[in-house]
């Protein structure tokens, strides 16, 4: 895996209006956000640059939803160890919980985002 930019996440939501909510505290917040609309975009966004610290994703989107997303990042040796939070407003199967460095559920708080981003992300 490529070293992870320090301050750069990867937003990954097919609500354009959550995701521009979550970008904008993000970026508030000093991070710099790469925004996708789907698990295909994202992937595409991953080939363009330095590697996210976080990949903050939807479970449920068009075209490539979140679970094919992190199953492609996950056999793909680069992005392998890559931390991925979850959110969605679904409950999750226990195997499904361990895909994911964390979960958020949604409505999304901005203290519980910033909490986990924190995290992950210096």
């Amino acid at each position: 895996m490529r070293t992870p930019s320090p301050r750069r996440i990867l937003v990954v939501e097919d609500d354009p209006a959550a995701r521009r909510f979550v970008a904008k505290l993000l970026r508030q917040e000093g991070y710099r956000v790469v925004e996708a609309a789907h698990g295909r975009d994202a992937l595409e966004r991953l080939q363009d640059g330095a590697a996210p610290c976080l990949v903050l994703l939807d479970l449920r989107m068009p075209v490539m939803d979140g679970r094919d997303l992190v199953r492609a990042l996950r056999r793909t040796s680069k992005w392998s160890a890559l931390p991925i939070v979850a959110t969605t407003a679904d409950p999750l199967s226990t195997e499904e919980s361990g895909l994911f460095q964390a979960i958020l559920h949604k409505p999304i708080s901005p203290e519980d985002l910033l909490r986990v981003v924190k995290r992950y992300c210096a």
